[in-house]
């Protein structure tokens, strides 16, 4: 009896055993299934954010690019608006003989010079004549005027005192200096200083502006000097 309940024991041992062993080798299997399909998908998840990404990076390069070429349009449409408006020195001189009233004509010499004026790029046209002159300062980018001034010329036809040299010798002496000079291009005056008389002025001829001084007791010219009128 004894014998036949020990091998009875043995035998359920046996069987807990083999159910035991099979329990764990299926939990096992289970949780090697599960680890997998929980890696293939961190693994997907992790593809799709990375093609995502780069999705979002190509989409963010072509918005970028497309204005940058936007912009680089803009700016040379800009420039070539700034372009077409812009005047010419020719047109500058137009623009301020009109105002002036007067026509090239009239004119002993003109002068046109590009310059910045806080900040603004102008035309500065001086315009000389027998009897004023005229300064114009016109803007380059559209022709409007900024400022303009005028100014009879200094030019005397007599004098009330007796001097060494007379007005119509001083004057001849003075245009012999300037080879093509007329009396128009002459600006004189008699002006006393340290005690004598002085004549002194400018004449104005083709591009050039030349400045003296007389003395008029003995008609030597001991100032002399020319500047272009554009400088």
């Amino acid at each position: 009896m004894k014998k036949r309940i020990v091998t009875l024991l043995l035998a359920g041992a046996m069987t807990t055993a083999l159910l035991t062993g099979c329990g764990g080798q299926g939990n096992t299997a289970g949780t090697a299934q599960n680890n997998a399909a929980d890696n293939a998908q961190a693994e997907g998840n992790a593809a799709g954010a990375s093609e995502g990404q780069a999705n979002a990076a190509d989409s963010q390069a072509g918005e970028n690019a497309q204005n940058g070429n936007e912009n680089t349009q803009n700016n040379a449409g800009a420039a070539q608006k700034g372009t077409a408006s812009a005047i010419t020195e020719e047109q500058a001189k137009a623009i301020a003989l009109e105002k002036a009233g007067i026509t090239e004509a009239d004119t002993i010499a003109i002068a046109v010079k590009q310059e910045r004026d806080d900040g603004v790029s102008i035309y500065n046209v001086d315009i000389y004549t027998a009897d004023r002159d005229y300064e114009y300062d016109v803007a380059v980018a559209d022709g409007t005027i900024y400022s303009q001034e005028s100014e009879p010329v200094e030019r005397i036809t007599s004098t009330n005192v007796n001097t060494g040299v007379s007005l119509d010798e001083a004057k001849k002496a003075l245009l012999a200096k300037v080879p093509g000079a007329a009396d128009k291009n002459l600006r004189i005056s008699l002006d006393r200083d340290d005690g004598r008389y002085n004549y002194e002025g400018e004449i104005i001829y083709g591009d050039k502006s030349y400045e003296y001084e007389m003395n008029a007791e003995t008609g030597d010219i001991y100032e002399w000097s020319e500047e272009l009128l554009n400088r």
